[in-house]
């Protein structure tokens, strides 16, 4: 695997799940090829196709960019046909990949927070029915209260020999 397959795969691994997921369930390559030969492209032509697509679909560019791209690519080729090419696209790869996005983002799953729940909050480690067992650092009949340690009576105060700090300049 070479720098550039290493690169789109890091880039394509760090899209959200589900957009990983849409774009899987389809073979967006294939589409992209039967548009190229739909529209009479040769095969660099096809090949630039699919790398533009790829570069939009996996977000190395903005998809708003993506018909400049394309004109760019595709500099001997007439207008109409490169408009063509681009609504082909648009309706058999971008839009399917993007409504497919949009349902598994809605469906999946909401996970649940632990301790939201009123019993899971009143007895976390209790089963039900049974009382949750008492922690044994807070004081009961069974386990005596320890005292609080008591503060050291006085602050040890430095005495120096003269009364004189060393490590003060004179005032004078």
């Amino acid at each position: 695997m070479n720098d550039t397959d290493k690169i789109i795969k890091e880039k394509f691994e760090n899209l959200p799940i589900f957009m990983q997921e849409a774009i899987n369930t389809i073979d967006w390559k294939k589409l992209v090829e039967d548009v190229g030969v739909q529209n009479n492209l040769n095969l660099d032509q096809v090949s630039t196709l699919e790398t533009e697509t790829m570069l939009a679909l996996y977000g190395f560019e903005n998809l708003e960019d993506y018909p400049e791209n394309l004109s760019e690519g595709f500099e001997n080729l007439d207008e109409q046909t490169i408009i063509n090419v681009i609504k082909e696209i648009d309706q058999r790869v971008f839009a399917v990949v993007i409504k497919k996005a949009i349902d598994l983002e809605k469906n999946k799953p909401v996970p649940k927070l632990l301790g939201t729940e009123p019993e899971e909050i009143l007895l976390p480690s209790g089963k039900e029915g049974e009382p949750t067992p008492i922690p044994p650092t807070i004081p009961t009949m069974q386990t005596p209260q320890e005292p609080a340690p008591r503060p050291a009576s006085t602050i040890g105060v430095p005495r120096y020999t003269g009364g004189i700090d060393p490590y003060r300049e004179p005032l004078n």
